[in-house]
């Protein structure tokens, strides 16, 4: 596993492969918000296709999408 990191020492990304001079098999991106706190993930395949992701919610909203008080 390698990893890129930005000035503020965090992660930026993360590759991985079966064999240290093997070829990649999955990329794994991070962003964080200004103060530092994770805030998305994305993994892609070695090709670059997309697999997932996740995201911090949106204020006031649950991780099932509802909202609080209706």
């Amino acid at each position: 596993m390698t990893y890129q990191k930005q000035c503020q020492r965090k992660r930026k990304q993360a590759t991985v492969s079966k064999t240290p001079t093997g070829p990649i098999s999955h990329t794994f991106d991070y962003d964080y918000d200004k103060v530092g706190n994770l805030i998305s993930s994305v993994e892609k395949d070695g090709s670059g296709t997309f697999i997932g992701s996740i995201t911090e919610p949106s204020s006031g909203v649950f991780q099932d999408g509802s909202t609080p008080g209706l």
